[in-house]
This record gives structure tokens, C-alpha cells and sequence, in this order.
């Protein structure tokens, strides 16, 4: 369902749960206002005109806050007779969601507000998708708990695991170590190296 009305010498448009921007109106955020000036309303199958306005049906909306619109400038000229004129201005408005149409015909179209779902914590795909995910593993991307959050800027994954779950369940276990923390793995593993062939030609010479 939906109506017609007017405020703010402007006619809008509406049906429950609409977000609309109104001339400023007399009113704290979420207090609910009522518009009478309804000049058309219809449930998509027939329609009731007003004469100008309809006695029957209301809108009840409920002020979502205040603001002004972007400002436009008013520049006046005046040729020849050195006059300059350079004035701003920002239309107030009122933004407001329809809450419920009321009409002694068709009924009340009321708006019900839904509520997002909860983030999920523990993401898993398909067993189907193992191989096509193991092929991207340089693109995987770490979800970390607020309590477990790191410093990840630094660090790079060395080593990622897929291991299939007897169920429908793949888990993706990705170690995550610091650059540093690595270079200093390298230089051990360098200088580990550079001892075994110094021993090797100190037994060549032998």
C-alpha cells in the first residue's frame, strides 16, 4: 500500500518503511508525527482520490534526525554599476521513516524493522571446493578474533594446510610469522650452512 501526501508545500511519495526528507518540522529525534494532508492512497488494486484530501486515512512517521541540505550559492550581478552580491544558504530538512498508513478502506501497512544477523565466527566451505581453495592459497585471508588480534603488516604466511574433515568441513590452518622473527630463522640456517662447508674442506685439505 501506499499514499500521497503533503508538507512543506511538497507532495511525497510513500509506502511503510520509505526513509523520506521533508522540510524542516517542529520535533526531537524519535518522535513520531502524523500527516493528514493525504491526497491519495491505494492498495495496488484500487485507489481512493481526495477532494483535495482524504478523511479516512493518515501516515504516521517517526523523525529519524535534523540536518541541512549542501549549500548552493545566490551570486547577484548588476552590469556597469560595480554591484556584487555573493550569499550562501543551506535548506533545512527533517529525514523521517514512515512508520504505518492507516485507511478506514484498506487497512493499516505497517513497518516491521528486521535485525541484522549476528557476524559468524567460524567460516568453512564446502568439501567441493578443496582443490579450487588450495590452488589460492597465496590469496587466503586470516579472520582473527578481537581477543587474538595481531600485528599481521609485518608478518607473511609461510605455510598453509588443508586438511579434509570427515564430514563436509575443510579446515584451512595457515601459520603466520615476522619478517624478522624469519630473517633471523634464514641467517641460522645460512650460517649452519657456511660451518658444514668450511668443516667439509678443512677435511679436504686433510
Amino acid at each position: 500500500m501506499y499514499a500521497v501526501f503533503e508538507t512543506g508545500g511538497k507532495q511525497y511519495r510513500v509506502t511503510e518503511g520509505d526513509v523520506v526528507f521533508l522540510e524542516h518540522l517542529n520535533g526531537e529525534q524519535g518522535d513520531e508525527v502524523k500527516f493528514k494532508n493525504i491526497l491519495l492512497c491505494s492498495n495496488e488494486v484500487d485507489t481512493d482520490f481526495g477532494k483535495p484530501y482524504l478523511n479516512n486515512v493518515s501516515v504516521e512517521a517517526r523523525i529519524l534526525g535534523h540536518g541541512k541540505d549542501k549549500k548552493i550559492v545566490i551570486f547577484k550581478y548588476k552590469a556597469k554599476k560595480g554591484y556584487r552580491k555573493k550569499q550562501g544558504h543551506r535548506q533545512p530538512y527533517t529525514k523521517v521513516r514512515v512508520e504505518r498508513i492507516i485507511s478506514d478502506r484498506f487497512g493499516v501497512a505497517e513497518y516491521v524493522e528486521t535485525t541484522e544477523p549476528d557476524d559468524v565466527s567460524d567460516v568453512t566451505a564446502g568439501a567441493g571446493d578443496a582443490a579450487g581453495m588450495a590452488g589460492e592459497a597465496d590469496d587466503v585471508v586470516d579472520i582473527i578474533d578481537d581477543e587474538d588480534a595481531v600485528d599481521i603488516v609485518d608478518a607473511e604466511i609461510v605455510e598453509v594446510d588443508i586438511a579434509e574433515d570427515d564430514g563436509d568441513d575443510i579446515v584451512i590452518d595457515a601459520e603466520i610469522v615476522d619478517e624478522d622473527d624469519a630473517d633471523a630463522d634464514e641467517a641460522d640456517e645460512d650460517g649452519g650452512a657456511d660451518g658444514s662447508a668450511d668443516a667439509d674442506d678443512e677435511d679436504t685439505d686433510e
